[in-house]
């Protein structure tokens, strides 16, 4: 009996604290849920950043493709090689007029940005904010060339935080640049650019140079 009444005067010491985890609860749960929401959202942005990034690269390989071979676009979409041949204009990489093809692949990466993929939250869409600016360019280096796909866009959250009245935006950029490798056209660019070298004074003075060294390997590989 004794023993019985000493847990009982033990027990009866102990505070009931049922009401303390009501009220933790009541702060902790807000706080918690606010946490794991705003890493998912977290999430969903960097997912989307990656998404505008695949869209840029793959839209300036695609370029860069169109450019080398305008019959790529056919092949893709028909599945067969054309049998009729296209006109090869010499030095088109330095010449060329290749706007269709840059306001083509502006038009697809607006679209498929815009259109949305895989998203989480409503209103989390990029958009587009380069104006009248060109997305897609085509850059000629005389030598080599280069096709650029570079766009800009934002992110908004879908909800305000603690203190703001307008939604937080996320401003990025995203840029490819793609080598558009044609090598008989390379050889041909650099041969005219040799022969218009080879007509100035700096160009005699660089072959003559050229020239002074061959002689010297020539005779040491023959000693």
């Amino acid at each position: 009996m004794d023993r019985k009444h000493s847990v009982r005067d033990l027990l009866s010491r102990i505070p009931d604290e049922s009401g303390v985890m009501i009220i933790e609860a009541t702060f902790i749960f807000p706080v918690v849920l606010f946490v794991l929401f705003f890493i998912i959202m977290t999430g969903n942005l960097y997912l989307q950043i990656a998404r505008v990034d695949d869209i840029v690269t793959q839209a300036a390989i695609r370029g860069a493709k169109y450019i080398v071979n305008p019959k790529t676009e056919e092949m893709e979409e028909t599945g067969s090689v054309p049998v009729e041949a296209y006109r090869l204009e010499p030095y088109r990489y330095i010449f060329g007029d290749f706007s269709e093809i840059e306001a083509q692949i502006t038009r697809e990466v607006r679209s498929e940005i815009e259109e949305g993929g895989m998203n989480f939250f409503a209103g989390m869409e990029p958009k587009v904010i380069n104006g009248g600016e060109p997305v897609a360019e085509y850059v000629s280096h005389i030598v080599y060339s280069e096709f650029i796909v570079e766009v800009r866009y934002t992110i908004q959250f879908p909800i305000p935080f603690w203190g703001m009245e307008e939604l937080m935006e996320i401003e990025a950029s995203s840029r490819a640049v793609v080598s558009v490798n044609d090598s008989p056209e390379f050889i041909r660019n650099v041969d005219m650019v040799v022969d218009l070298v080879s007509r100035t004074r700096l160009g005699e003075a660089i072959s003559e140079a050229f020239e002074t060294v061959n002689r010297f390997i020539r005779q040491f590989a023959g000693s």
